[in-house]
């Protein structure tokens, strides 16, 4: 992939996973659990810039360790999810919407397949 598509498809999915993101807080109000991968953003665009470099094996291996740490992260700090206290204050107070949630959660999967293939594409192509 080019370099130009690497830097408008990051810039584009940081973008409009901040602002789909803040939205789905309620301007700051509810759930904050939706920006939990932005304590590790960085690292997701470090694997985009790097995915195209894959003939290398170390910069293949460093393509995964960030994007795992990246998630790993992203475990770590949305665990309060899954313990009670979280659900009656969140849910009780109806500060947390489903659907805007749903739509966030989506939106960042779907740039995960996004980088995931353009790291596939870089392997496939360097083969």
């Amino acid at each position: 992939m080019s370099g130009t598509f690497k830097i408008l498809f990051s810039l584009f999915y940081t973008i409009s996973y901040f602002f789909l993101a803040i939205l789905s807080t309620g301007g700051g109000h509810g759930n904050l659990v939706v920006l939990a991968p932005f304590i590790t953003w960085i690292l997701i665009l470090i694997a985009v810039g790097i995915s195209g470099k894959t003939k290398n094996l170390v910069v293949r291996i460093f393509f995964i360790l960030l994007m795992f740490l990246h998630y790993i992260q992203i475990l770590i700090f949305i665990s309060p999810i899954f313990s009670q206290d979280f659900y009656q204050e969140k849910l009780t107070n109806r500060q947390l919407q489903p659907i805007t949630i749903l739509i966030v959660t989506l939106w960042y999967l779907i740039g995960q397949i996004v980088i995931w293939a353009m790291f596939y594409k870089g392997v496939k192509n360097k083969q």
